[in-house]
């Protein structure tokens, strides 16, 4: 047994701090076929998969490893209830990721993107200059080649362009009624003497006690600091505006009877104290009626789901044959760490781009290392 020290370089931000990798790479068929598309029509190969999950790898061992340190943090289980290890679920990962991938630069042409000149040679700048800064012994340990490189920062660049453009699409199908956000502030004095409703601390007060805290609050001319003061927490939260009572309560899990005195209030208005039966007492503010900043995010939300509802159509519409015995022959058992002198390089020829917003998987790349024993 001897210890082997593999450089390798990947794209910037895939890894950042040393780490410690035991082990060796297993023998593959790199030409096998991992996923069979459409019934023959398109095919990915177990020699791309295996490469995909050891430049994973390298973005993982980046932080995982200052909490494992030199164990073998991949074969451990995700959870005591599942014999799901971390190795299964980053491969689960990486798959669907592959499939968005796909399908992403499939229907590139039904909205118009394309990859410029530009980032093309960048993207081929990068391929080589990985395939150039390492020794034929690291390149093999990951098993990469520049076609693969090429592939993957052309895949990732194509699913973040079509991501923007369908998400612009469905922004022009939101109507401002579906979106626009009252937002309010509010404290909930609870009539659970075991404890709190909101965050499980028992109360001390009796309710004549919280009563009368409420009260105050609801009669302060400093709504935030009495807020504080006499409640355990103060809580934020928004509705659609066009929403009715019912829809809004559903929307946001809150008493009715709160719900109903907002829909009368002014901007800035505090209530009274709001008598909830069996549950306490409410004092709430209502901030904005139109919130400009929630409701921005909530167009930003329901562009995102727009986005992925689309991915699960183009998905649904396509169909993945997983080889899963190939897929278990891909073994992750080699750690990568980055060298500090390749980080400080790395930083310069960040700060040196000319397009330093440009797609970050064409950016330039850092030297990583890795401990193999054999």
């Amino acid at each position: 047994m001897f210890n082997r020290k593999y450089t390798m370089r990947v794209a910037a931000g895939a890894c950042a701090a040393a780490l410690l990798f035991t082990g060796c790479s297993g023998k593959i068929d790199d030409a096998a076929t991992l996923v069979t598309i459409n019934g023959g029509e398109d095919t990915i190969t177990l020699g791309y998969g295996n490469f995909v999950t050891r430049y994973t790898q390298a973005t993982y061992d980046q932080y995982y490893s200052e909490y494992y340190g030199d164990t073998n943090y991949w074969k451990s289980k995700t959870s005591e209830e599942s014999e799901e290890t971390m190795l299964d679920s980053v491969k689960e990962d990486i798959m669907y990721d592959m499939k968005t991938q796909y399908v992403s630069r499939t229907h590139a042409k039904d909205y118009d993107v394309e990859i410029s000149d530009q980032d093309e040679k960048k993207i081929k700048k990068a391929a080589k200059q990985f395939m150039d800064s390492n020794s034929e012994e690291a390149i093999a340990n990951m098993g990469a080649t520049e076609d693969y490189l090429i592939r993957m920062l052309e895949d990732q660049t194509y699913t973040t362009m079509l991501e923007e453009a369908v998400r612009q699409e469905g922004k022009k199908q939101i109507k401002d009624e579906d979106v626009v956000q009252t937002s309010f502030t509010y404290v909930h004095f609870s009539k659970d003497s075991d404890g709190d409703a909101d965050n499980g601390e028992a109360e001390s007060r009796t309710e004549e006690e919280l009563l009368a805290a409420a009260q105050k609050v609801a009669a302060s001319d400093d709504f935030d600091t009495t807020a504080k003061e006499e409640a355990k927490e103060v809580y934020d939260d928004c509705f659609t505006k066009s929403y009715s009572v019912k829809e809004a309560v559903d929307e946001t899990g809150d008493p009715k009877e709160v719900i109903q005195a907002l829909k009368k209030m002014k901007e800035g208005e505090v209530s009274d104290v709001i008598e909830v039966k069996d549950d306490g007492w409410y004092v709430v503010r209502l901030n904005h009626i139109e919130d400009e900043q929630e409701t921005e995010t909530e167009r930003e939300d329901q562009m995102d789901i727009y986005y992925e509802d689309k991915i699960d159509e183009w998905k649904n519409d396509t169909e993945w044959d997983l080889d899963e015995k190939q897929w278990a022959k891909v073994q992750v058992d080699a750690m990568y760490a980055v060298s500090a002198d390749s980080e400080e390089a790395a930083d310069e020829e960040a700060a040196d781009s000319e397009d330093a917003s440009a797609d970050e998987t064409t950016e330039e790349t850092e030297t990583v290392e890795s401990d193999a024993e054999e």
